[in-house]
């Protein structure tokens, strides 16, 4: 017999992907954070900044804020949902004992993630992983996904919510008035400020408790989620390259070099160059030997390689 989440159809729940299952957690949250950071700042009115909930069968775009907005689409969640699942289940670290059923499930779920980059399409309820319809789940592979999912939403509220209490928005909308724009090079200073203090705030309270390993690989998650959305190698004008954001936070944990922590970002790495560049330059020549912190570096090196390769063509 299979647990179903849906609460038939109350207001709270509203779209058409399982992630609506979570409607009320999603404005929960926001409004946590929000009165979390009214009181952590005094110099940022946040009263009258709203949330966007968007439910709309369009392809995934990334959240953005304004002074007074944070916009967010079901289908991005939906994209977070699938790819942390993906990542989760089927990267090849970790001591997992999957069945080559579950092992493929979290592959075609992982490509029908990547496919929401491109266009919308439903997600299938009977053949893909959700958390809405499932099974008994004894590995607790929904609920590890589930736990994952939150904290990569909270990460990217608090982001989103960094922009407003540490005045990113206001500058950008005062310059705009004025007839001109920041320089690229402090508007990718603002995501990487943006970026710590999301981390900031959201490990504060899970440093070395049991919730440490779900927000550490919610956060990862959360930044490949934005790496995949940006499409390329380049953060572009206005943001950092989405590697060296995943390096700037894994720095700043300063976790074991053996830590899974490492290998993680480097298999999202992985997924994300075949998914798009399909090279195979970025693969480390040598065998990570527990020593995943390395693998991850020679990743990056690889990665700088293939930019100046695309940069001279």
């Amino acid at each position: 017999m299979k647990c179903n989440n849906y609460l038939n159809g109350i207001e709270d729940q509203p779209g058409n992907q399982p992630i609506r299952v979570f409607g009320p957690q999603f404005i929960y949250a926001f409004e946590s954070v929000k009165t979390e950071l009214s009181d952590y700042s005094h110099s940022a009115d946040l009263s009258n900044v709203q949330l966007n909930l968007l439910n709309e069968d369009v392809k995934a775009k990334g959240p953005f804020s304004t002074e007074n907005l944070i916009q967010i689409h079901d289908t991005f969640l939906s994209f977070l949902w699938c790819y942390s699942y993906g990542l989760l289940v089927a990267a090849p670290m970790g001591g997992k004992v999957l069945s080559n059923d579950e092992y493929f499930e979290a592959r075609d779920l992982l490509k029908y993630a990547l496919s929401l980059l491109r266009t919308f399409e439903v997600w299938d309820k009977e053949r893909y992983p959700n958390p809405e319809i499932h099974g008994k789940d004894e590995k607790k592979l929904i609920g590890a996904t589930n736990s994952c999912f939150w904290y990569g939403y909270n990460y990217i509220l608090y982001h989103e919510f960094g922009h407003i209490v540490l005045g990113h928005t206001e500058r950008v909308q005062r310059a705009r008035s004025y007839g001109y724009d920041i320089h690229e090079d402090e508007r990718k200073d603002m995501e990487t400020e943006a970026d710590l203090f999301a981390l900031d705030r959201l490990m504060k309270e899970v440093l070395g408790t049991s919730h440490e390993f779900s927000a550490i690989i919610g956060v990862l998650t959360a930044l490949g989620s934005l790496t995949f959305t940006s499409n390329r190698v380049f953060g572009g004008p206005y943001h950092p390259d989405p590697d060296h954001r995943l390096k700037t936070v894994l720095d700043k944990l300063n976790k074991a070099s053996t830590e899974y922590y490492w290998g993680y970002a480097f298999w999202a790495l992985i997924t994300w160059e075949v998914e798009f560049y399909k090279s195979g330059n970025i693969w480390p020549m040598s065998s990570p030997d527990g020593d995943f912190k390395a693998h991850f570096y020679e990743t990056l090196k690889n990665l700088d390689s293939l930019k100046e390769e695309l940069k001279n063509k």
